[in-house]
């Protein structure tokens, strides 16, 4: 996520800090790109992607996942308990 907002001439200090999101629509409203402009659609396509990789850098894109994999997301999640299959895992925070 640092690499897009550094490409877009918006790193912050302690950028880790500030979710995603935030970042982004802190990014949108600095350059005053309305919704549907043809910049904001390419900055939203870009953010998207980057959004992407992060989230397979970090999970992985496998069509099935074993359950280590599951097991970090359950972390990153909050999980109290790691659950112990893939069933389990599913069902954390719902």
């Amino acid at each position: 996520m640092d690499a897009f907002f550094a490409e877009h001439g918006f790193p912050l200090p302690h950028a880790s800090a500030i979710h995603p999101h935030t970042r982004f629509l802190q990014l949108v409203a600095e350059r005053g790109w309305k919704v549907g402009s043809r910049n904001h659609r390419r900055a939203t396509a870009g953010f998207h992607s980057a959004l992407l990789a992060t989230f397979a850098g970090r999970f992985g894109s496998e069509a099935h996942p074993p359950l280590e994999t599951w097991q970090r997301l359950c972390a990153a999640l909050g999980a109290r308990e790691m659950p112990k299959s893939i069933t389990k895992c599913k069902q954390v925070g719902s």
